[in-house]
């Protein structure tokens, strides 16, 4: 089995569980940026990526990790 066919593997197994609402843990990935008071829109400087891991205790999730840097 090739390398991209073990994470497309590994990745069809997250899907199933996430299907099944039987995971415990996620990973998150978004952008974000500050908006300076009086300001209407983010400077370019402000604007960041951004990255979570989550997990479920007791049926409520919680980020368990932060990571932030400049996009």
């Amino acid at each position: 089995m090739t390398e991209e066919r073990q994470v497309l593997a590994v990745l069809d197994e997250v899907y199933a569980a996430w299907a099944a609402d039987d995971a415990d843990a996620a990973l998150v990935f978004g952008k974000g940026a500050v908006v300076p008071s009086g300001d209407a829109e983010p400077g370019p400087a402000s604007r960041s990526l951004e990255t979570r891991v989550l997990s479920r205790w007791d049926g409520a999730w919680r980020v368990e990790s932060f990571h932030s840097c400049a996009a």
